[in-house]
């Protein structure tokens, strides 16, 4: 990295991409708000020897630009689970797709829309992720279960929303998490993806840009 690139961040302000923040953070074992205010602070911090790097309160306080960060800076993979949708998010997979990042995503399905998600909200999503279909690198399957638990993970981060019962869904607290060796939260959280993965059911184009399942 030029080193006049770091003095700028340092002397002068300046916040970097993104990307290069989520990585920088990553290599340093700390995160991209503790050297770039601007990114927002996380409501609860713990130790750099754990898994767990942050809570919020709900996704909207998730600062944008942690979340573009950490699928940006993903070279591997990314996954996407549950009712998550954001501006800008269907290019930036299609970008990354297109340099070779395999790209999961398993949308909820209609017939076990829940009150938190509901069949016009399904429909929308289905809309909404419609562009991906026939990218190379890009897969979209519909679970084959009901889903109260969004995941959202580039390579080794993941941010995790899971239901809290009598709280309203923007209400749900979100987890970020970053995999460390002989860690086990993320690795069960991907475990439990994979398994939801391989039971959902393909989804391809259909006429007027709807879903339908792979026979």
């Amino acid at each position: 990295m030029d080193p006049k690139t770091v003095q700028r961040w340092v002397q002068n302000g300046r916040v970097p991409h993104p990307r290069i923040a989520v990585a920088v953070a990553r290599l340093l074992h700390t995160q991209p708000n503790n050297l770039w205010p601007s990114f927002g602070q996380p409501k609860a911090e713990v130790a750099p020897t754990s898994e767990l790097v942050g809570f919020y309160a709900g996704l909207t306080e998730v600062p944008a630009m942690l979340l573009s960060g950490l699928l940006e800076a993903a070279t591997v993979g990314i996954d996407v689970q549950g009712d998550f949708a954001q501006p800008g998010l269907v290019d930036l997979l299609a970008d990354r797709a297109d340099s070779g990042v395999a790209v999961r995503v398993v949308l909820p399905s209609r017939q076990y829309a829940t009150r938190q998600t509901p069949a016009s909200r399904v429909e929308w999503l289905e809309r909404f992720y419609a562009p991906l279909l026939g990218y190379a690198n890009v897969t979209l399957a519909r679970a084959a279960c009901p889903l109260s638990t969004v995941l959202v993970r580039g390579d080794d981060d993941m941010m995790v929303r899971s239901a809290l019962e009598g709280c309203p869904a923007p209400a749900w607290p979100v987890m970020h998490a970053r995999r460390l060796p002989g860690g086990g939260l993320v690795t069960a959280y991907r475990l439990a993806f994979e398994c939801l993965f391989d039971q959902a059911d393909l989804v391809q184009a259909a006429p007027a840009s709807t879903l339908r399942v792979v026979a």
